[in-house]
């Protein structure tokens, strides 16, 4: 499940070999969800409760209470999922994952993991080989390359769709990890 949040600009698409099919469950306002949502969601067990949701289809009278509690039961379901697990390296990867887009510090995964910023960084370097903020700019880096060679999209909305509001602070750590300038890159790989 992948979680849209207003007046945020996000790019998601499927892939070609297993297209998905999906339900649109939509809230007024942050306050109206029961629990906090990262932005991609994988819990297996929800696809029996979005099944269930399609026998509302033949019902007249009762398809709004029988969805709301078809909602409360993925709830239930999200909230069960949110056991101590202590891989903290594969949760903080999910997490750049599914926030790249976003103003996501380094910071503020290990606080989101309620780990110390040094020691979650020396467990993220042990376990991938590079640091947490090297992986958060290359995985940056790499779907900005990707958005603008493959999409065409511009280099202000590149850099808008992997977390940058400055174009020249984008421009400026794309050359960095890439040895060229975005428009460069661009030409080059086209």
């Amino acid at each position: 499940m992948f979680v849209i949040r207003p007046y945020e600009q996000t790019y998601y698409e499927a892939d070609a070999n297993e297209p998905w099919r999906y339900i649109w469950i939509a809230f007024k306002c942050k306050s109206d969800l029961p629990i906090a949502l990262n932005d991609v969601i994988r819990c297996p067990k929800a696809a029996a409760v979005f099944e269930e949701m399609k026998r509302s289809l033949s019902m007249e009278n009762g398809r709004s209470a029988f969805l709301c509690a078809k909602i409360w039961e993925l709830f239930s379901l999200l909230l069960e999922g949110v056991a101590d697990d202590t891989d903290y390296v594969e949760k903080a990867v999910h997490l750049i994952h599914s926030g790249y887009m976003t103003a996501i510090t380094v910071q503020g995964i290990a606080n989101e993991l309620k780990l110390d910023r040094a020691y979650f960084s020396t467990l993220f370097k042990k376990r991938m080989g590079v640091s947490p903020s090297q992986y958060l700019l290359e995985c940056r880096m790499n779907r900005a390359a990707d958005l603008m060679v493959k999409r065409g999209v511009s280099v202000s909305v590149a850099a808008y769709s992997v977390g940058y509001t400055d174009i020249y602070t984008f421009s400026k750590m794309f050359k960095k990890h890439f040895g060229l300038s975005p428009k460069t890159y661009v030409q080059q790989h086209k």
